[in-house]
């Protein structure tokens, strides 16, 4: 049996209140699906990516010949909708995730693998600065060189950490 997750909203465009629901259908075999429907009427699906949980989705769709994008954030528990490059729930401007962002975000999450729990902090730290700073609005290359500050920083900071903690036990121990 098929799990499903349903977030239902409404939202004004161009003065007309519309009724949405993101139903995101988990068909049990590790595949999942997210089904936009505005006023009962499908526009949108596409499938849930295995990199969702760290950046969410972005997906496109038309609506009445205009361009607009459904914004779920990682946790899949929000969702939002982007009409001529704001969202409509607060206004604010929307900026896609960069491509290059996957860079940085894979630098920062190999702490994981290479550090234990440290790592996993540190690495999920440097990992979510450098998905805010590309979600904000600024020239790409100060994005990119802040993100590599944050992921030199974070690496720095694993190994000094860690040098630390050594020579704490190693002192304790002797």
């Amino acid at each position: 049996m098929a799990k499903q997750k349903e977030i239902t909203w409404q939202e004004t465009i161009d003065g007309i209140v519309h009724d949405f629901a993101l139903m995101t259908d988990y068909s049990g075999k590790g595949k999942a699906i997210r089904i936009l429907s505005i006023d009962g009427q499908q526009v949108a699906s596409a499938p849930v990516g295995s990199s969702e949980f760290l950046t969410g989705s972005d997906i496109s769709f038309e609506m009445g010949g205009r361009k607009m994008n459904l914004v779920v954030a990682p946790n899949g528990k929000k969702a939002d909708v982007v009409v001529d490059g704001y969202y409509l729930s607060n206004g604010k401007s929307y900026t896609p995730l960069p491509t290059w962002i996957w860079a940085f975000l894979v630098l920062n999450m190999a702490l994981l693998f290479v550090g234990g729990a440290l790592g996993a902090a540190i690495g999920f730290l440097g990992a979510g600065i450098c998905l805010k700073i590309g979600r904000i609005s600024m020239n790409a290359a100060a994005k990119i060189g802040i993100c590599l500050a944050v992921t030199i920083l974070a690496w720095i900071g694993y190994f000094a950490i860690g040098f630390m903690l050594v020579g704490g036990i190693n002192g304790l121990l002797s």
